[in-house]
């Protein structure tokens, strides 16, 4: 028996592990790859195996980084049954065709408002793509094993979770490996504990929280709090949920947390169609969960659904209080997203996260600490409360993980860590193997185990264990603290300079600058660019000069100071520093390697000059503050980062902000835009965004004038 995992391997998304036993080879779950980007475009890569060769395909459950990738397996030639529970069946119906749907108008929207690099965008796959994959699925009830063919056995266990969810067990003969899927905590809400495994020859084992622990507080006093206070604001309280499984479980604690009038009755929207299908199905299978027929009903209490995409417009322009419930559970997409623009940006409002965020979604980001995030194409502002509630979450904890094993009668032959983060399954590998002394790894992608033969004999495995003597573990020991893999990785310079490294360099080169300005408390800052020929005491020079003692001395607007930055070089640069110097302000220079930039000018601050490697991770830095920009006359160079900042702008890619040309006959002849709006090449509008003078002291009565109309500037995140 061998197993490749292909998915879910030091990442929580794209689910599928291939197994190959005899002849038979089949796949357990085939999820979508979610998240960082990197993840995301490996959904579009063909498979290292031939789908039309699979015998068939067994779902744990029904979350897309579980199922989503189906209706492509089918698209790329897979013919074979789909198995699964009745549950699981019909929270796929509505979950893929949903999937499909989305696939669908994000590339639209993506072709509509041009911000895809495709032309044209493609989906994934379509609604009728999902629909044919539905086909081919046959239900398999909990308990019920199944010969899948002469070499294996399948059957499915209750797993908790969500409706549905399921453990998988394969038998070859006497041997056996059970796959965990996603576990379910002991004590949910709505879902039954996970059904207790006591024996299997391996076990693969997901490891989502396997470093973290859910809170001990009481979920719905939790939730009873962060409702209180939002309402009491008068705001409304978005709850971005997974449609199926997290979506019932709030609906069932508001009614119980209203019944009992600790939380005040206000109008709670269900928005989103596949959430409500999905509920009905609560309904229908009354007995895969803790809620009788009665409760499941329920949930539609008092509850207003939301059905078409005009009445979720709606909700847009009603004013709270109020409680929105509405889908994706990681901020990926769907409905969701246009509340956020609507209701992210007020005091007021409240955005609770009641799960977990893959890392690379936007709810991960948010949850980090970001102010602004990218939403069909534009940046969308946070300034609501940001709250999370894990104790709603649907997935085991490290404690709970470990409780659940400690149900088997017997320790499998080896334990194999997937599903979750590096750090987690790192984490969790380290409890099994020191709380229970159990053998076990986390895998890698793309990685395979050979389950051999005689592994069902536990007493002839435990006679090749080798016993080594003290002395040589302490030559062992001794011979690896000097090998070149011992060297911490921070240390190991060589390592850091490989070529497959540049996106590690381009990290830590972008996170050094970031830290050393927060260190400082810097947050405004205005960006002079010109000539790095420019010499000392001619008439640019001083007016350079000139200009960099108002823009430190004096204040942008409400008391709020800018940091003058510069590339840290001779010239231009040299004197907006000087300036900044003389008039006893802080003064940045980010320095990067050129034909006359040989070195940083004496007037940058001591621990405010950074030197880069890449032009694009300096660029990030000269406008992630920006508040203005001032290009005096320049070359290629100053050319480059004005026509970059301006093209940012025009596409709304960051804030508009004073662009300030100093010099009128220099850049009218160097760059004539009003000849550019007379072609039709940039509009009106566009040619408005550069202003023109000819003093530093033009240049900052320009960017005050802005600020004093305008109000306090806009701050903004990659």
């Amino acid at each position: 028996m061998k197993l490749e995992f292909l998915g879910a391997a030091g990442t929580v998304t794209g689910s599928r592990t291939l197994v190959t036993v005899g002849n038979t080879k089949l796949l357990v779950d085939c999820g979508l790859f979610q998240g960082f980007k990197e993840l995301r475009l490996r959904n579009w890569d063909r498979p290292p195996f031939d789908p039309g060769a699979l015998d068939a395909v067994v779902l744990t459950h029904a979350h897309l980084d579980h199922s989503g990738w189906i209706p492509r397996l089918v698209k790329e030639g897979f013919t074979g049954p789909i198995y699964s529970t009745p549950g699981t069946h019909g929270l796929c119906r509505l979950l893929l065709m949903d999937s499909g749907y989305l696939q669908e108008e994000d590339a639209a929207h993506a072709n509509r408002d041009g911000y895809s690099r495709h032309q044209p965008a493609q989906p994934l796959y379509t609604q009728d793509d999902a629909e044919r994959s539905l086909g081919q699925f046959h239900d398999l009830p909990w308990d019920t094993p199944l010969n899948l063919s002469d070499d294996v056995e399948v059957s499915l266990l209750p797993a908790g979770h969500i409706l549905g969810a399921s453990m998988v067990r394969l038998r070859n003969g006497d041997r056996t490996v059970v796959f965990s899927g996603d576990l379910g905590r002991p004590r949910e809400l709505i879902m039954e504990a996970p059904r207790r495994v006591e024996h299997t020859d391996w076990l693969v084992l997901e490891s989502t929280y396997g470093d973290r622990l859910h809170s001990d507080g009481d979920p719905l006093d939790q939730l009873s709090e962060v409702v209180v206070r939002t309402m009491e604001r008068g705001g409304t309280l978005l709850i971005p949920s997974f449609a199926v499984g997290r979506a019932q479980s709030l609906l069932w604690a508001i009614r119980v947390l209203k019944a009992r009038g600790t939380i005040p009755d206000v109008p709670v929207y269900l928005d989103s169609p596949m959430a409500v299908n999905s509920t009905e199905l609560y309904v229908q299978n009354a007995a895969a969960h803790r809620l009788t027929p009665a409760q499941a009903k329920g949930l539609w209490e008092d509850v207003r659904l939301v059905h078409t995409a005009e009445e979720s417009k709606k909700l847009d322009r009603r004013k709270g209080p109020m409680i929105i419930i509405s889908a994706a559970g990681m901020l990926t997409g769907g409905r969701v997203l246009h509340h956020l623009r609507t209701f992210a940006g007020s005091h007021r409002n409240t955005l609770l996260f009641s799960g977990f965020q893959a890392g690379g979604t936007r709810g991960a980001q948010i949850l980090r600490g970001a102010k602004r995030v990218k939403v069909h194409g534009k940046y969308v502002d946070i300034d609501c409360e940001v709250a999370r509630l894990d104790a709603f979450s649907a997935h085991a904890d490290r404690d709970e993980i470990l409780e659940w094993l400690e149900g088997f009668s017997e320790p499998p032959l080896h334990v194999y860590l997937n599903h979750g983060e590096p750090h987690a399954s790192e984490a969790l590998r380290q409890e099994i193997q020191d709380r229970l002394g159990w053998s076990c790894t986390v895998v890698g992608d793309r990685s395979s185990a050979q389950l051999g033969e005689s592994l069902g004999k536990r007493a002839a495995v435990a006679n090749r264990i080798p016993v080594l003597s003290q002395e040589v573990l302490e030559e062992r020991r001794a011979r690896l603290a000097q090998t070149r893999a011992y060297v911490r990785a921070d240390h190991d310079a060589a390592f850091l300079q490989r070529d497959d490294q540049r996106a590690t360099r381009l990290l830590l080169e972008y996170l050094k600058v970031e830290r050393g300005l927060e260190d400082h408390d810097i947050h405004s800052t205005v960006v002079v660019f010109g000539s790095a020929r420019t010499e000392e005491g001619s008439h640019w020079y001083e007016e350079a000069r000139a200009f960099g003692r108002l823009a430190s001395a004096e204040s942008l607007v409400d008391h709020e100071r800018a940091v003058v930055i510069t590339g840290g070089g001779p010239g231009i640069m040299e004197a907006a520093n000087r300036g900044a110097f003389e008039a006893g302000y802080p003064t940045i220079g980010l320095n990067i390697t050129l034909p006359h930039e040989q070195a940083p000018n004496a007037y940058v601050t001591p621990n405010l000059c950074f030197q880069f490697r890449y032009f694009a991770v300096r660029k990030m830095h000269f406008l992630r503050r920006a508040r203005a920009l001032i290009a005096f006359p320049g070359g290629f160079g100053t050319l480059d980062e004005l026509f970059d900042a301006l093209t940012l702008i025009q596409t709304g890619k960051m804030p508009e902000i004073p662009v300030v040309l100093v010099g009128r006959d220099h850049w009218n002849r160097v760059a004539d835009i009003p000849y550019l709006v007379e072609e039709g090449l940039i509009s009106p509008e566009d040619a408005r965004l550069v202003q023109y003078t000819d003093s530093g002291a033009g240049a900052w009565d320009i960017i005050r004038r802005h600020y004093q109309k305008r109000g306090r500037p806009t701050h903004w995140h990659e």
